[in-house]
């Protein structure tokens, strides 16, 4: 009977630890999909920043109008869920700078 009291004590410690342990890696899941929540919507903002950007520089005239490239597609805010974003694959054009070879062109 001893031995019984005694093998039921030691599992009563080690699922207290086994618990522990479960709560804790509840505690950093919970952390780690802030921070990604946190991380996807800098993305976004970032990414309706850079079309705002591309759309502002789009409005400069250099006077060089040979192979000019129409103005960015605007951006519109919206859930991540909808969103074709891809860190790897931006979806507006980056335009190679112009030469200019004479300031008197402005």
């Amino acid at each position: 009977m001893i031995g019984i009291a005694s093998g039921a004590g030691e599992q009563s410690v080690a699922l207290a630890e086994i618990n522990s342990g479960v709560l804790q890696l509840d505690q950093v899941t919970q952390h780690n999909a802030a921070m990604v929540e946190e991380s996807t919507a800098a993305s976004q903002l970032l990414r309706n920043d850079a079309s705002e950007l591309a759309h502002q520089v789009s409005i400069f005239k250099t006077g060089n109008n040979d192979g000019a490239m129409p103005p960015p597609e605007r951006v519109t805010t919206g859930s991540m869920e909808s969103s074709a974003f891809s860190a790897h694959e931006p979806d507006f054009a980056t335009p190679e700078p112009r030469r200019v070879s004479n300031w008197e062109d402005f």
